[in-house]
């Protein structure tokens, strides 16, 4: 269990991490004291899950919300200093998927939390091995290998990178433009056919190896969306 805590507060991250560890005893727990630091952890950490504190000083806790789910659909829980309805409904509105208030209750956080992983069947990954697994999909972020029913498939790096921010983002809809910066960089926004042929090869490879219907769905004129088969 990786957690992610983005808060200004000490005495708030202390709370949050002594309850965590009464739940997961190994549990890595890393924080950023600002927003900037919490995305970029977000980008190369890849957590289970995200607390960030909804009080944050100088910071919009709404827009935080918003670049957060701009790249990730990672579990998120805010905490609020004190009962607002009308900011928590703003920050469920904007992507966050449950709002405590302070002072935490152990028990009710984990109870709260424990129903919010469960709800969102969040994750695939297993981070102590940067692998993720769903049915016969098997992906090792460490050595790059991308099994399909056991069987090895061979993608070139810029393959493997486009798989990677799909399953990354695993039922979100990624805009053209969005892959094709985090992919390929801002220079080949809006070269739609580099990313369609790309799409192509890794769908064909994926599927010669038995995976039906496919794993990356198509939104004509929009994006793709990476979507295992019920």
């Amino acid at each position: 269990m990786k957690v992610l805590i983005i808060a200004d507060n000490q005495e708030l991250v202390q709370d949050l991490s002594f309850c965590l560890r009464l739940r997961w005893r190994d549990a890595i727990i890393v924080y950023a004291d600002d927003g900037l630091k919490g995305m970029e952890l977000l980008e190369t950490g890849a957590p289970d899950l995200i607390i960030a504190d909804l009080s944050f000083k100088g910071t919009d806790s709404l827009d935080l919300i918003r670049q957060i789910r701009e790249s990730s659909e990672v579990p998120l829980i805010m905490i609020a200093d004190q009962k607002n309805d009308m900011h928590g409904a703003k920050a469920l509105e904007e992507g966050a998927d449950d709002i405590l208030t302070r002072p935490l209750e152990p028990v009710i956080f984990l109870v709260r939390l424990l129903a919010l992983l469960r709800r969102t069947g969040h994750t695939g990954f297993k981070h102590d091995q940067g692998i993720f697994v769903k049915d016969a999909l098997e992906i090792n972020f460490a050595t790059h290998e991308v099994l399909v029913s056991g069987k090895q498939v061979e993608l070139t790096p810029t393959e493997f990178n486009l798989l990677y921010h799909l399953v990354k983002n695993e039922g979100r809809m990624l805009t053209h433009d969005t892959l094709l910066q985090k992919v390929w960089g801002e220079k080949y926004i809006g070269s739609s056919s580099l990313l369609r042929d790309c799409i192509y090869r890794v769908r064909k490879k994926l599927q010669s190896e038995g995976q039906h219907p496919p794993l990356i769905l198509t939104r004509r004129g929009t994006g793709y969306r990476f979507a295992m088969p019920a």
